[in-house]
């Protein structure tokens, strides 16, 4: 009997040894096929940007429509106008193909939420990926102050953030080797249902990544907020700078503007001192505009429909008045 239970004792170590190794085997075959997929996938599509930006798979999705249209319309001027939800709400770039007879292609890669720290590392992301005439960048005082900045932070820490950074942020020696040969790590393949899912939803919000709202603002809801010269990023003048000299080495044309904010004035020391000293031609001021009253407005600091309409135009206007070579 001890022989007969002996021998059941060793036959079940025997089948549970055997499952172990095919279930190590079938985890490695799926491992090494998803690694072999996504390399074969990154070959074909080699500035493609991967869903999994988090909840903000519309950084994704932006990239991605962009490189589409910019191949699509390739002797066509491509403009590219980068900012916060100031600048996503203000710019409507099928407005500006329009106006250029379609000799144009714009988009409008602005997102909500972001500041100085997530747009500079954009613009030197999407450069050589998009390849831009024209850079428009729209910016204001909200990117001195640290909400936007925590964001930015979140943002950039992501995984897909850290890897596009390389050489920017410190990582773990582990996670550099995982982001640079792992693709599943990179790309995070678990979470891709959802991750696309999310990712077409945006079809609907956007026009050329341009977010329009026909909210008008209550007339009686007047209101003025001063920001005065308070905390501040320290690190805002010197990203800044360094992002307008990159532009300038790399030989592209640019210029910044400011976004319209309603019944609000502005006392901010360190902004003017970046504006004021840009050349006429670089910089667009918006923030004090008369063109603009209440009806164009959605709330105080971002413009609806008919707003975007006329602060369009006038971008439309700078463009050809300082860039008519390209027209």
């Amino acid at each position: 009997m001890k022989e007969i239970l002996k021998k059941v004792y060793v036959k079940g170590r025997k089948v549970k040894k055997e499952d172990g190794l095919r279930t190590i085997f079938i985890i490695f075959i799926f491992v090494f096929s998803s690694e072999a997929i996504l390399y074969l996938f990154e070959y074909r599509n080699p500035n493609y940007e991967p869903y999994n930006w988090g909840s903000r798979n519309e950084i994704s999705y932006k990239i991605n429509e962009c490189k589409k249209l910019f191949e699509e319309n390739q002797n066509k001027t491509k403009i590219l106008l980068f900012g916060d939800s100031v600048g996503e709400m203000m710019f409507n770039p099928l407005q500006i193909d329009l106006k250029s007879k379609n000799k144009t292609i714009s988009y409008n890669m602005a997102f909500e939420g972001v500041g100085i720290r997530f747009e500079s590392f954009l613009i030197n992301l999407t450069l050589k990926i998009l390849n831009p005439n024209i850079i428009i960048w729209q910016f204001g005082h909200q990117d001195f102050f640290g909400l936007s900045d925590i964001n930015d932070i979140t943002l950039l820490n992501t995984p897909i953030g850290r890897y596009h950074q390389k050489n920017w942020i410190e990582t773990s020696p582990v996670e550099k080797n995982l982001l640079d040969y792992s693709r599943i790590y990179r790309y995070r393949i678990f979470d891709i249902p959802y991750h696309l899912f999310q990712y077409y939803q945006y079809n609907r919000f956007f026009e050329n990544g341009f977010r329009s709202s026909i909210q008008m603002m209550d007339h009686f809801e007047t209101f003025k907020i001063d920001v005065y010269n308070k905390t501040y990023i320290q690190s805002v003048e010197s990203i800044f700078n360094n992002t307008l000299k990159f532009l300038d080495k790399e030989k592209v044309d640019y210029f910044m503007t400011s976004g319209p904010i309603y019944n609000t004035k502005i006392i901010f020391d360190k902004f003017d001192h970046l504006t004021q000293n840009l050349p006429s031609n670089k910089y667009l001021d918006l923030l004090e505009n008369p063109s603009f009253n209440y009806t164009h407005f959605s709330n105080t600091y971002h413009l609806n429909k008919f707003g975007a309409e006329i602060a369009t135009k006038q971008i439309f206007n700078f463009v050809e008045d300082n860039f008519s070579s390209f027209f």
